[in-house]
């Protein structure tokens, strides 16, 4: 780092030649007052002392005005209107003049402070305090190295007024004793205290931690209450479910109780009107005697007929009795089971959100990572910790990612770790790839927070049309990233993992399947390894998509396999191998 160059400023008197101050330690000195002649005795004395150095004749005001400018016949007393200073008796105004002022802006424009050490001398008393108040607001603690201040009234026992004493010790400035010029007038003296400046940082960035623990304990704590009535709840709802399962149960004893009355009642009817048909055939047998054989025949035809009308209406009354009963049973069962999913499922969400804000909060306490949530972003935590495994064991030589988001962040931050740990030597390729602007700013700020922007090549590709197969398809507009991604791996055989989790399915029927034909296409090597991390493989679309891999992987002479992973929302890992 270069070293900075000294500056002293210096603001009006002719005290130049009566300080004792070392001007060789300064690699430029600048001289400003309103009097010609004082400007050029000072120039004259910087020549003779080989002082680099330089000075301007003009007025100096806290804001650059037209003003009046009153010569007194002691220069010491000279001064602008509305900056008088009290003076003896025996001084008088002897020429008064109008001027155009510098005003400090002005002043200190003349100096880069990035590159520059700079030390002021205020000669003017009146100037004193608003300088300085000027100067430390308007610039960085440290910015001014010190200060030489005349004293209102010249006295070594009179300093300059508490506020601008407070000012300056504020900003880290610590007295020193007065300088004496050789005409007897004193200036105070003011030095920079880096280590009261770092002190002061400590104890601000202290003091923020402390306030900021202070603030995830009372959340912590408020997370502890909300996990235990989160807990009493959960217990309140499995009672509640276990009290109207067993009411649910009471309802179909009781549907079963009145299948059996109904079943009772259609076989009593059945009874009754068998018992009356024979009492007919008996009285038939009784008057046989009488009757002719036809007549026997003509009525046990009659019977017959009967007995099949009630049999039947019998059979149907019982069926249609206990498809009714089984119909509102089997309604209300399907009823309660949807009613009860959704229960469980609703509590077994915010069950888990909260465990999670829990363990976050927990361990950004203990140590100091920043929360990385799953519930709400694509992937869930089962596919997480897959990743984790993959990536710890499986040593891939890059990563690309079709659809950004938390894995995003979860990957970066494994690379990060497996380099701390020795299991890369350097961080490996990640491309990731992102269509929707909002979720791509969302994504890099994601990274920013856990300090992974390193580790990740995001990118914003638009979707374009594509055609494979005779299909056209809206996907990235990657196939130049993915060429260049392909180029880094020359001369090896790569081992990449491949995560699908974008376009939206929406976008188009099969719209994840252009993942694989794209990278054989744009990554020509002879011999890669592929693993692609498909997630909602639970949906009928993905499956599908997974089979045309397959029917592709063929063509190209590669094997392939599929391995489906039960998980929250399911995924399945296709790898692709090259033949030997």
């Amino acid at each position: 780092m270069d070293e900075k160059r000294k500056v002293l400023l210096w603001l009006g008197g002719c005290q130049v030649t009566e300080f004792n101050i070392n001007f060789e330690k300064y690699d430029e000195v600048v001289f400003i007052d309103a009097l010609k002649y004082i400007c050029w005795e000072v120039e004259s004395f910087f020549s003779q002392k080989d002082i680099n150095g330089f000075a301007i004749n003009a007025a100096i005001s806290e804001n650059a005005i037209t003003a009046t400018f009153n010569e007194a016949s002691d220069s010491d007393y000279s001064f602008l209107e509305g900056y008088e200073v009290k003076r003896p008796n025996n001084i008088s105004v002897v020429n008064s003049s109008t001027v155009q002022t510098m005003g400090f802006s002005d002043v200190l424009s003349l100096v880069d402070l990035a590159s520059s050490s700079l030390s002021i001398v205020c000669a003017i008393s009146s100037l004193s305090s608003i300088l300085c108040e000027h100067v430390l607001s308007n610039t960085d603690d440290g910015s001014v190295d010190e200060f030489y201040l005349l004293q209102k009234d010249y006295q070594t026992n009179v300093a300059l007024d508490d506020a601008l004493f407070k000012l300056m010790r504020s900003r880290f400035y610590v007295p020193k004793a007065p300088l004496k010029c050789s005409s007897g007038k004193y200036f105070s003296h003011y030095l920079f205290s880096s280590i009261k400046l770092k002190a002061a940082l400590r104890d601000k960035v202290e003091e923020a931690l402390k306030f900021e623990n202070e603030s995830l304990k009372s959340k912590l704590s408020q997370k502890e209450k909300e996990y235990e009535i989160l807990s009493t709840n959960f217990e309140n709802f499995k009672s509640k479910l276990t009290l109207q399962m067993e009411r649910l149960l009471q309802q179909a004893e009781v549907m079963q109780s009145t299948q059996v009355d109904i079943l009772t009642k259609l076989s009593e009817e059945f009874i009754e009107k068998t018992s009356s048909l024979e009492s007919q055939i008996n009285k038939l047998v009784k008057e046989s005697n009488t009757c002719t054989e036809a007549a026997i025949d003509e009525f046990m035809t009659k019977v017959l007929e009967r007995v099949e009308v009630v049999t039947t209406q019998f059979s149907d009354n019982v069926i249609k009795a206990v498809d009714t009963a089984s119909s509102q049973l089997i309604d209300k069962l399907d009823s309660t089971e949807k009613r009860t999913k959704a229960l469980v499922s609703s509590s077994h969400t915010n069950t888990i959100k909260q465990i999670e804000d829990y363990s976050s909060v927990r361990n950004f306490i203990d140590s100091g990572q920043k929360p990385l949530n799953f519930h709400g972003w694509p992937i869930s935590p089962d596919i997480a910790v897959r990743i984790v495994t993959m990536l710890s064991t499986a040593q891939y030589h890059g990563v690309l990612e079709f659809g950004s988001g938390t894995s995003t962040a979860l990957i970066g931050r494994i690379i990060k770790r497996l380099i701390q740990d020795g299991v890369y030597e350097k961080a490996i390729p990640f491309f990731s790839f992102d269509h929707n602007e909002m979720y791509f700013e969302r994504t890099k700020e994601l990274l920013r927070a856990h300090e992974v922007m390193k580790f990740v090549t995001l990118n914003h590709c638009e979707l374009v049309k594509e055609k494979f197969n005779d299909t056209d398809f809206l996907y990235y507009d990657c196939r130049d990233v993915i060429n260049n991604f392909g180029q880094l791996f020359n001369n090896m055989k790569p081992k990449l993992l491949v995560l699908v989790d974008g376009p939206p399915g929406s976008t188009d029927p099969h719209a994840r399947y252009p993942a694989f034909p794209m990278i054989l296409q744009e990554i020509n090597h002879n011999e890669f390894d592929l693993d692609f991390l498909v997630d909602d493989y639970n949906r009928r679309e993905e499956k599908e998509v997974v089979e045309k891999w397959k029917r592709d992987a063929a063509n190209a002479g590669l094997s392939s396999e599929n391995e489906v992973v039960t998980s929250e929302k399911g995924f399945s890992i296709f790898s692709v191998r090259c033949k030997k």
